[in-house]
């Protein structure tokens, strides 16, 4: 970086503090009133941003740590105490983007050698000059610019990056930025190694929560790396220990594992239900107070696919398996005609629940015009929202991620797995060789967006396992879930 004195006093006084992160941010920037206090891990992404020391840099942050205000506080004060340098942070979407440069606007004026050094600024620092303020380019005396930019910017995503080049090139939430975005339009803005004599910079900044080229650069020597997981954001007192416990008990192991302790999924060891926990679940022995019963049919698709019912009981929140039944045919009037079988056999049948794609289509349609079933057959579709389907607003008017599923398949399957994996038994199974296997077979993932996806690692359809899921949905407060509500047509 080149620094160039001036003779604003203010500005000398922070050339001083040049060497000294922590004392230079604490000198030019304030929180509710008090001068920011970095912790070390802070300190050492501000550095890695002001000072150049390494070219690649790979940031592993835990979520809440703090992460959004450091990047911002080092973009600000690289624009204030350097030299002709281009300074890019990209987000991964228009929401992170905005988040970054409300930051930048709140620090605008926190001392005066900030505002004095915007080109825009005029003899009255008013929010005039703020409001005029553009994220894509800030600009300033030392004849630098500050952009913020959004990965989703343009059409197709990614082209409304194009034209831009950087010397400090800041990518958040790296892991949520899809693989092609990063290589064709986000690397080539750092273009050749040295440009005039300024040195170039990619720092690269997530939870490693999917695999991808973020996997790989958390992976390549070349890289500086920084972690800072929710442990150590607790040691150096950015993070509460109640909350993080809180959250190690209410998320999946593989949520708390990528988005706090920064550890990236490790392929064949994510599994939706443990061995041990399928296991359990046929040996337990559920006494089953009075309820109704639920079928779950996943109806074949033609090959070597099996039409699939799962009749189960339902008591509470508590699941018992009574009985699995499978046969080759796919057309629906033979699934429709053994419907109507179970339902004379079994008068306590409350519902049927069809996993409506392919021939569930054919089966959903005849079933709407039987007297007998129409009332008593839902469809659902695995790609159809979850029932959380929005981000909500707290007490305060921050955002709290509402949504934790892709679609309504990642919903079902993970409150299946909440019984197989509570400490209280919630679930009896039978042992049956092909539902175990496939029980055991599937994975949850993370998409770029965060969202927990199942993953389904084998050619053929896990029928047998779906059809347990689809046998198993609701709980005590069923009738609440929006899937319950007729959606025939």
């Amino acid at each position: 970086m080149v620094f160039q004195k001036q003779e604003n006093c203010d500005l000398e006084s922070v050339l001083e503090l040049v060497d000294d992160p922590a004392a230079l941010c604490a000198y030019l920037f304030k929180i509710n009133g008090k001068p920011v206090n970095l912790s070390k891990y802070q300190e050492e992404i501000v550095s890695a941003i002001l000072y150049k020391e390494h070219s690649r840099v790979a940031v592993m942050c835990s979520t809440q740590a703090g992460k959004s205000i450091s990047i911002a506080l080092a973009l600000l004060a690289s624009s204030v105490i350097s030299q002709h340098e281009r300074i890019v942070n990209i987000s991964a979407s228009n929401k992170q983007a905005t988040v970054i440069f409300q930051y930048v606007k709140e620090h605008l004026f926190d001392h005066p050698v900030i505002g004095s050094s915007l080109l825009a600024f005029s003899d009255d620092p008013s929010m005039k000059t703020v409001a005029r303020l553009n994220r894509e380019e800030i600009s300033w005396k030392r004849n630098n610019v500050l952009r913020i930019l959004s990965a989703e910017a343009g059409s197709p995503p990614g082209e409304g990056m194009l034209g831009f080049t950087a010397t400090i090139l800041v990518i958040d939430e790296r892991a949520s930025i899809k693989d092609e975005i990063y290589r064709k339009y986000i690397r080539r803005m750092l273009g050749s190694a040295e440009e005039d004599g300024i040195k170039k910079i990619m720092v690269e900044v997530g939870t490693p929560h999917r695999r991808g080229l973020f996997y790989d650069t958390i992976n390549d020597p070349n890289y500086h790396k920084i972690i800072a997981d929710c442990w150590r954001a607790v040691k150096e007192g950015r993070m509460d220990l109640k909350f993080v416990q809180e959250q190690q008990r209410i998320l999946t192991p593989l949520e708390f594992s990528a988005f706090y302790e920064c550890k990236p999924p490790d392929e064949g060891k994510n599994q939706v239900i443990p061995w041990t926990a399928i296991d359990a679940a046929t040996k337990n022995n559920l006494q089953m107070p009075e309820g109704h019963q639920v079928v779950g049919i996943d109806p074949a698709s033609g090959g070597e696919d099996l039409t699939v019912f799962t009749r189960t009981a339902h008591a509470g929140d508590m699941r018992k398996v009574l009985e699995i039944e499978s046969w080759r045919k796919d057309d629906p009037a033979t699934t429709v005609g053994n419907m109507l079988l179970y339902l004379q056999k079994y008068p306590t049948i409350k519902r049927f629940v069809v996993d409506w794609i392919g021939i569930g289509e054919g089966i959903m349609g005849i079933c709407a015009n039987n007297l007998k079933l129409k009332d008593k057959v839902q469809g659902i579709k695995g790609s159809w929202l979850p029932t959380i389907e929005k981000d909500e607003l707290g007490p305060n008017d921050e955002v709290i991620k509402a949504r934790r599923f892709k679609n309504m398949k990642a919903e079902i399957f993970m409150d299946l797995a909440a019984k197989f994996n509570s400490k209280i038994p919630l679930i009896q199974i039978p042992a049956h060789p092909q539902l175990i296997n496939q029980l055991g077979s599937y994975e949850v993932g993370l998409t770029e967006k965060e969202l927990l996806q199942m993953n389904w690692p084998g050619e053929r359809s896990p029928d047998f396992a779906d059809s347990l899921a689809l046998s198993c949905i609701g709980n005590s407060q069923e009738d609440s879930y929006s899937f319950w509500k007729p959606r025939m047509g």
